[in-house]
Formats: structure tokens, sequence, C-alpha cells
């Protein structure tokens, strides 16, 4: 018969054998569970190096990709600044080529506007001249009809004498006005061509031809043979057809002509007329 005893003995064996167990067991547990989290950090750790070697690649494409872009885009824009540069450069040229035109057109202007007001004091001069022959002529008829009297007193020497003086006074403002128009005729002769090449009257040949004939016509009348006494009824007539020639020859010329081809202004107008208005402005805006 089993006592108490061995049974509690038998109980207690159990319980060290369940509990010998159960420490074996615990034991393999942690075991386990070292093993497992071990694995979970190895694997862990793996995971955080393969995402940080993807990022540093990911990095390295990205600044490759940008380097490239940079590098395109800094030739694009080396490239585009070559290119307005040099249309630059090229606007300029234009720019410095219209202006030195102008300025070119403008020293022309002033010039040949000197020329112009010089020839017209020329045919001013003639026509005061033919006006002092005119009244040269009525004296030289006052003078023939008091001859005729061919009175011997005083009164009719006196009379002679006036005559005389006045004539002689005539005939030296006539030299006067000839002395200032063979200097104003030398001075436009001497630049003739191209001042004819910027006129509008020389761009006909007959009268650019028919203004030189008759400004060196001028300079050879004999007006000098009105001082000497002998010649003044003689050369008298002759003289002044001549002068009438030469006034009715400068009178057929277009002289309203005498005006630049192309002035400033015109050039100025002519740039905006051919300004083409059909220039789409959006297109012209930076983009």
């Amino acid at each position: 018969m089993v006592t108490i005893e061995e049974l509690e003995e038998d109980e207690c064996l159990n319980l060290y054998c369940k509990n010998s167990i159960l420490m074996e067991l615990a034991g393999e547990v942690i075991e386990e569970i070292s093993e497992t989290r071990e694995l979970m950090m190895d694997e862990i750790e793996l995971i955080q190096i393969e995402n940080l070697i993807a990022f540093q690649v990911k990095m390295e494409n990205e600044t490759k990709e940008n380097e490239t872009i940079y590098e395109k885009t800094q030739k694009k824009n080396e490239e585009e600044k070559v290119k307005l540069e040099k249309e630059l450069k090229d606007f300029l040229e234009v720019k410095i080529e219209e202006k030195r035109k102008l300025m070119e057109i403008n020293r022309k202007e002033k010039e040949n506007r000197v020329n112009i007001e010089k020839i017209f004091d020329i045919v001013r001069n003639w026509t005061d001249i033919d006006f002092v022959f005119s009244q040269l002529l009525g004296m030289r008829e006052a003078l023939k009809s008091t001859e005729r009297l061919n009175e011997n007193n005083e009164n009719h020497k006196r009379n002679t004498e006036k005559i005389e003086h006045r004539m002689l006074n005539r005939v030296h403002y006539i030299l006067k006005l000839h002395k200032s128009n063979v200097k104003l005729v030398k001075e436009v002769l001497e630049s003739i061509d191209d001042f004819l090449d910027f006129v509008e009257l020389g761009m006909n040949e007959s009268y650019r031809s028919g203004l030189v004939i008759v400004l060196n016509s001028m300079k050879n009348i004999p007006f000098w043979t009105l001082k000497e006494e002998n010649c003044i009824d003689r050369g008298i007539d002759h003289i002044q057809e001549t002068v009438r020639e030469i006034r009715d020859q400068f009178f057929k010329l277009p002289l309203c002509q005498l005006r630049s081809r192309k002035s400033i202004r015109q050039l100025l107008w002519d740039e905006i007329d051919s300004f083409d208005i059909s220039v789409d402005f959006e297109k012209l805006k930076i983009k």
C-alpha cells in the first residue's frame, strides 16, 4: 500500500521533471527568440543597407542627370549668347552705318545749302546788273539828247557832267556786283559735280550742263571796258545783250529743283514707311 509520503515524493519528482522540461523548453524558446531577433536585426540592417545603397545610386543618377541638364543648359545658353552677341553686333554695325550715312548727308546738306544760297545770290546779283544796265541805257539816251542840243552854256555842261558821273557810278556798281558774282561763281564751280550729284536739278543732264555753262559764261563778261569813256557807247549794247542772254538762260533752269535728292527727313520717313506692320509682336517677347 502506497503511503502519503511516497505520493508526495512522486508528486515532487513529477513537478521537478516538468519544471526541468519547462526550463529546457524556455531555454530553447529564448535561444530561438535570440536567433530570430538576430535574424530580424540582420534582415533590417540588410534592408537599410540596400535602401541606403539604392538612395545613393538614385542620388548619383540624379546628380549625373542634373549635371547633364546643367551642361546642356550652359551650352544652349552659351550658343544663345553667341548668337545674340552676333545679332547685336550686326544690328549695331547697321545702325552705325546708318548713323554715318545720316551724318554724311547732314554734312552735305549743310555744304550744299550754302551753295544753293550762293546760286540765288548770283541770280539776284545778275538781275541787279541787268536792271542797272537798263538805267545805264536810259542815262546814255539822256546824254545823247543833251549832246544833240549842242549848247555851250554852263548849264548844259553841268547837266552833261551829272549824267556822266551817274553813269560812272552805275558802272562802278555793276563792277562791284560782277566782282562779287565772280567770287561766288568760282566757289560754286569748285564743287559743282558733287553739288549737282546731290540736288534734283543735276538728275537732268541738260539742266546739269546748262547750269555749268551759264556759271562759266558769267566770269568772262568784259565789264571792265565800261570804265573806258570811248567804250561806253559802242560796248554797252553788246554787253547788255550778253547779260540778257545769260539771264534768260538762267531763268530757263528749274531752280526750284535745287533741293536735296534725299534729305535726312525723307530718309527717316522712308524708314518708317518701310516698317513691316505685319510683325507679330507677341513673338518678339522674351520667353
